[in-house]
């Protein structure tokens, strides 16, 4: 069976990038079998959504490095916690940037993640206020 995907024509996908309802940006973004420009892309990386944002970030596409430092910054926990597990580089000033991070559940997935820390961001984060961040980081 053919992917439905791969079928959609340069029109259709660009009507996707630009339509009002975000499930079905999300859902768009989601899909890395979907060709999609590198205007497309920028659409998709400034979208109000952060279920766009962050599912295209864990889509697995390349981003530009200004990119990945926007969406590492972005108002939502729900994307910047995407930016930490997906396999994009972030600069240290992105990761001390996270590590004081005001939401407990980024600096706990932080904690938790393969992303080098410093000595200095790993004592802060064994000081963290909240306990689960403590916790994530002796896992």
């Amino acid at each position: 069976m053919p992917n439905r995907s791969t079928e959609r024509s340069a029109e259709e996908i660009d009507a996707l990038v630009h339509h009002p309802n975000p499930h079905l940006r999300a859902n768009l973004a989601a899909d890395p079998h979907t060709p999609l420009t590198a205007e497309q892309i920028a659409v998709l990386v400034d979208d109000p959504s952060p279920s766009v944002q962050s599912n295209l970030v864990r889509s697995g596409r390349d981003l530009t490095a200004a990119q990945v430092r926007w969406l590492a910054t972005a108002p939502s926990e729900l994307v910047r916690i995407a930016v930490i597990t997906s396999r994009h580089h972030l600069p240290p000033t992105l990761v001390a940037r996270l590590v004081e991070d005001s939401y407990d559940r980024v600096r706990s997935v932080l904690a938790r993640s393969d992303r080098p820390l410093t000595s200095a961001q790993r004592e802060a984060l064994a000081a963290d206020s909240h306990w689960d961040v403590r916790r994530s980081l002796a896992s």
